[in-house]
């Protein structure tokens, strides 16, 4: 590897950032794909009759002939008694926003015991079968005057929820997982294009001033990383990690110590032509003392840069800042 190459490596971060964003933002297109394709489908045809040897999880039905007024409600969901044709009992769970409208079900559930009431057409009603709770259990033992083992033996051990399906279930999930990946791209390309956009930018004013070899070659002599790696000295530039940022120690108009929130401090730097570059994050006294050295660093290099923050250099830092306006 060259030294030019060695140099920009240094100023990007992995391209393992950018491969795994682009990884990121693909699988975010395909999660949402599959989760609406799911979405989509027709389950209902895949569902089977709620029986007692249904399982928790299975994808069942009822065709309900009638249907209690509502016995218990929590959160979002409201719970019924229902009855099929054949004289079968079950729990169903609908939405409070979305609930099935059964007049006819209901009259019937309400008949008297002369049978004087005719059985309504049948509404079919899918759903996934759910474990009973103890709550959901007590609050039926309640409201019908019968002991939990009642409840067991006319309702069963498991409930059917109309408010969820395989397709819903899996395209909300889906959906979920295709926001996270799509997010977690954005990062990974957050970190990596505006980084590559500021070495292009970096390299273009080196080749600009015919100084691209000089500073290739005064980073393949540079000595230790700074700052817990943040950035390395060579010659008369900088460089900083990760940043694509390369500067030169003339172009430096003021530097400083920046404190956030008491205990992470950072390297502050002001240029001709980049304003606040941030360096390094570090803390407690020991960061303070690497700080305080980099700005050694830095007076030593260009005596003339602006050092400390004090309002008479933030006023200094304005003037020159206006005086350079133009300037390379």
């Amino acid at each position: 590897m060259d030294e030019q190459q060695q140099m920009k490596g240094y100023l990007l971060p992995k391209k393992g950032v950018l491969i795994a964003g682009f990884i990121l933002l693909a699988a975010a297109a395909a999660l949402l794909a599959f989760g609406i394709y799911r979405g989509t489908r027709d389950f209902e045809s895949q569902a089977v009759p709620f029986e007692d040897f249904s399982n928790k999880g299975d994808y069942v039905y009822i065709d309900v002939a009638g249907i209690s007024d509502w016995v218990y409600k929590y959160d979002d969901g409201v719970y019924y008694a229902a009855e099929d044709p054949t004289g079968y009992f079950y729990i169903l769970r609908m939405s409070k926003h979305n609930a099935v409208y059964m007049p006819e079900q209901e009259k019937y559930w309400q008949r008297p015991d002369d049978d004087s009431v005719p059985m309504p057409e049948p509404i079919r009603v899918y759903g996934i079968a759910q474990k009973i709770g103890d709550d959901l259990k007590d609050a039926f033992a309640q409201v019908f005057d019968i002991t939990g083992s009642d409840v067991d033996y006319y309702f069963g051990y498991l409930y059917l929820d109309t408010t969820s399906d395989p397709g819903t279930d899996m395209m909300w999930m889906c959906i979920t997982g295709a926001l996270f990946s799509f997010l977690s791209s954005l990062v990974c390309l957050a970190i990596y294009l505006p980084a590559y956009s500021a070495m292009k930018k970096s390299v273009k004013e080196l080749e600009e001033r015919g100084e691209t070899e000089r500073a290739a070659s005064a980073f393949a002599f540079s000595g230790e990383e700074m700052l817990n790696g943040a950035m390395k000295a060579g010659g008369d530039y900088l460089f900083v990690k990760n940043t694509g940022i390369v500067l030169r120690f003339d172009d430096i108009l003021w530097a400083h110590i920046r404190t956030i929130n008491g205990t992470i401090h950072t390297l502050a730097l002001y240029t001709r032509r980049l304003h606040n570059v941030s360096i390094g994050s570090l803390k407690g006294n020991e960061g303070k003392e690497q700080l305080a050295e980099a700005i050694d660093m830095i007076q030593t290099r260009n005596p003339n840069a602006l050092l400390g923050f004090t309002d008479e250099n933030r006023k200094l830092y304005q003037q020159l800042k206006g005086g350079s306006r133009g300037q390379r």
